[in-house]
């Protein structure tokens, strides 16, 4: 028994602290750009800790990243303290002392324009991202770009530089860029305004953030602040830099307001070490309605080839304007889209790109491309002035489709609200030099919802059914009629079989307004379908069904979170089941799932779940044999344990459920309540699933029927087996408060094989380096632990190849 202890507080410590050194593994070199063969790309990691990390089940990506990283490797791999390590696509020459991984995938990294090398840790949390620009340091073939400061940001250009050393490299040792910290050293890292376009005369912010580079605590220093106006120098004032610490930065916020003009705003710290201690900031301050009316209205992002990145303009304007000089920059980096006059007239569309694609209206080459990213950028447009013309500011979650395209919503709203960005719905994937196919028409009135007063209408009782119309269009709309019908063929659109009810008028509707219709209704208990159409041709929004729940209220239904998805293989795919405990129907419109972060809304629809029915919510469409909903606002459910509240349309909290897991709980596993009686709200309430597809959605949970008391049963069909025609199925029985340990040893006691907590799974009489296990009889060892009390039971397994 002893023997079995040891092995689990060796593989327990091993996890606390690869989890505590994660951040302290930094991309310290690239190689991107090797002459000859594009084997001989590699990159190197440098622990920068104090503590040994084992890199087994680490991951990385290039720019190409959309949610499936490439493993670095599988197997035991420790950097110890202050080491490197290369990861290359071959074996390549090296110092003998040079520590290569070589990985069984390899992403081909480019070798100009721009590429990312991306690292994660083996639950797929990002440790470290680069970003390098081919163009912005130019190295060249068999020159590598090494980090300056192995502390600083991997994102920041200035961060990196191309390699001096003789070799080209200098794999495995220290970079020959690399900079030494001084005790002292305060960088002035962001200036910024806010607002960004100040009208005249209006008080704005200027905001400033030092940082310490040394490596004692700063005190004593000042930062000032001015602005220049032709020749004319003023003073801003100044603040006291006070005891900033290693590592560390503080913000500073000054207040001023210019009339008209152009000026250069210069912030500095009287601090002389390095190069750091001033940044510039140029501003134009216009009057009110000068401001070009260009705007960005799509962005292609994520294109098949990464190299066909393009953005659209458009003159939302009534006056041509000459974009020459104009810049299109992202955080990391600038570009000119051309010094050559280019006109953009009134409703015309332009295009630029860095490589030449073939497009319907003018396309702009821009030379100096900003890359955008995969998971989310932003984008600024400025003329020749450097005054900020419009703005993009795009998020992504989940997966994302290459060669779809983010369309603005609304042209006259801002671009830098991620809300009015949407994913094109064209079938081509985008529109570039026409309309975009989200767009809102000029004219346009949509059926937004319909609720009932009461919520749940008692049988034979009068109740108002309320028809919500909105002007979804961004023009105002004269009066429309709404008419609502019994959905007598039950297809839950307007058809001539369904029964009229009866008609209303809305108001005049202004853009983005909405009104109700309003209808007196009085029906038995059922299930009421029902469909309202209002009379308008434009779009597919002119109708909505909604079943009302007509219900004795003497039948009461009960819903409860029954099983939880909160670590899936996607981490987009993770789902809710709701299960009816009760013996009446139950209307979740209007619910709400909440966490400790938020609350989110389920669904307006009317939603009604029968008594013994489930039903999922999910963020993502994901197949289910059960009703789905699909939430567009998503709790992200922790992997380390959560908290969730079901809340009905008053704000009544409905259940609760509270999980905790470890680092070992596997992914696609979820979490399920022992019984439909247990108290959610009680984390011993939950277990893994021990369904061999590692959930039960729809259908009754595994542990339901999982035996009770400490009986513990374990199966192993076929024993014995011959592992070159099958594998042998381990399943295990134990109550649903105990934590199950499965291992496999030899006679003489050695491990062989190490399944971890898991109650169904398949031995292929391998042990774990993958190689296969001579013939003859094994032990399976099932640890069990139950409020800190660990019992052993053993049950035979037999090898027997080529004898059955």
């Amino acid at each position: 028994m002893e023997v079995f202890m040891r092995s689990v507080i060796i593989i327990l410590t091993a996890v606390a602290v690869s989890v505590v050194a994660y951040a302290q593994i930094v991309v310290n070199e690239v190689m991107f750009n090797p002459s000859g063969s594009p084997e001989n790309e590699w990159f190197e990691l440098y622990n920068v800790s104090d503590s040994d990390v084992d890199l087994s089940g680490w991951l990385w990506s290039d720019s190409s990243y959309s949610g499936s990283p490439t493993p670095i490797t599988e197997d035991e791999h420790i950097i110890s303290a202050g080491g490197y390590v290369i990861v290359s696509k071959e074996a390549w020459g090296t110092p003998p002392s040079c520590d290569v991984i070589i990985p069984s995938t390899w992403r081909s990294l480019n070798n100009s324009g721009y590429d990312e090398v991306i690292v994660f840790s083996p639950d797929t949390e990002i440790v470290e991202k680069v970003i390098y620009v081919e163009s912005e340091h130019g190295c060249g073939e068999d020159i590598s770009l090494e980090r300056i400061d192995p502390f600083g940001s991997s994102t920041d250009q200035s961060n990196w530089g191309c390699c001096d050393d003789p070799s080209g490299n200098t794999a495995c040792g220290e970079n020959s860029i690399h900079s030494e910290p001084v005790p002292i050293d305060l960088a002035i890292t962001s200036l910024t305004i806010d607002p960004e376009n100040p009208e005249p005369d209006e008080l704005f912010s200027i905001l400033v953030d030092v940082r310490n580079n040394g490596t004692e605590t700063a005190t004593g220093f000042n930062l000032y602040v001015k602005y220049v106006s032709g020749s004319d120098t003023t003073d801003v004032g100044s603040e006291p830099l006070e005891d900033i610490s290693s590592g560390t930065s503080v913000g500073k916020e000054f207040s001023l307001s210019l009339s008209a003009g152009t000026y250069t705003i210069i912030a500095e710290v009287d601090d002389t070490v390095g190069s750091n201690n001033t940044q510039t900031y140029s501003l134009t301050i216009v009057e009110p309605g000068a401001v070009p009316q260009i705007r960005i209205s799509e962005i292609m992002f994520k294109p098949a080839e990464s190299s066909k990145e393009w953005i659209e303009l458009f003159n939302a304007g009534t006056t041509d304007v000459d974009i020459a000089n104009w810049t299109i920059a992202d955080p990391a980096y600038s570009g000119t889209i051309t010094s050559e006059t280019m006109i953009i007239s009134p409703g015309d569309y332009i295009i630029i790109t860095e490589f030449d694609t073939t497009f319907s209206c003018t396309t702009i080459l821009c030379d100096g491309w900003p890359y955008l990213n995969n998971d989310g950028d932003s984008i600024f447009l400025r003329d020749g002035s450097g005054l900020l013309v419009d703005q993009c500011v795009y998020e992504v979650s989940g997966t994302w489709d290459s060669d779809v395209s983010y369309e603005r919503y609304n042209i006259m709203l801002s671009g830098a609200d991620p809300s009015n960005w949407l994913g094109c719905e064209d079938e081509a994937g985008s529109t570039p030099c026409a309309p975009n196919s989200v767009a809102p028409l000029d004219y346009d009135v949509a059926i937004s919802n319909i609720t009932t007063d009461p919520q749940n209408p008692l049988p034979e009782q009068d109740f108002t059914l309320n028809v919500w119309v909105k002007n979804v269009g961004l023009f105002d709309v004269p009066p429309k009629n709404v008419s609502l019908y019994l959905d007598m063929d039950e297809n839950e659109i307007y058809s001539s079989a369904d029964s009229l009810i009866g008609s209303g008028t809305t108001s005049e509707l202004a853009a983005g307004e909405s009104t109700s219709v309003d209808f007196v209704l009085n029906f038995p208990a059922g299930l009421v379908k029902l469909v309202a159409v209002v009379d308008d041709t434009a779009g597919d929004n002119n109708e909505y069904y909604r079943t009302v729940v007509v219900a004795d209220s003497t039948a009461q239904g009960r819903i409860i979170i029954t099983e939880i998805m909160f670590k899936p293989e996607v981490s987009s795919e993770e789902w809710i089941e709701l299960y009816n405990d009760g013996d009446g129907i139950v209307d979740i419109a209007n619910w709400t799932i909440a966490d400790p972060s938020g609350e989110y809304t389920i669904t307006t629809s009317s939603t009604p779940i029968a008594p013994g029915d489930y039903l999922i919510i999910a963020e993502f469409d994901t197949n289910f044999s059960c009703n789905t909903i699909y939430c567009s606002d998503w709790p992200w459910l922790n992997n380390s344990g959560d908290s969730l509240w079901l809340r009905d349309g008053d704000g009544n909290v409905v259940d609760q459920a509270a999980y905790e897991a470890g680092d070992d709980w596997d992914y696609g596993v979820s979490a399920e309540i022992t019984s439909p009686s247990a108290d959610g709200a009680v984390v011993s309430s939950w277990g893994a699933s021990r369904s061999a597809d590692g959930s039960t959605p729809c259908e009754d949970n595994s542990l339901w029927s999982m035996p009770q008391g400490e009986k513990l049963s374990v199966n192993i069909e076929p024993n014995p087996f011959d592992p070159q025609l099958e594998n042998a199925e381990i399943i295990v029985g134990a109550p649903a408060d105990v934590d199950v340990q499965v291992h496999i040893y030899d006679l003489r006691g050695k491990l062989i094989k190490d399944f971890g907590s898991v109650f169904s799974t398949t031995w292929d009489g391998k042990d774990e380096y993958g190689n296969d296990v001579p013939t003859g009889a094994y032990i399976l060892v099932v640890q069990t632990e139950k409020d800190g009390k660990k019992e052993y039971k053993k049950f035979p397994v037999a090898v027997a190849r080529g004898m059955r």
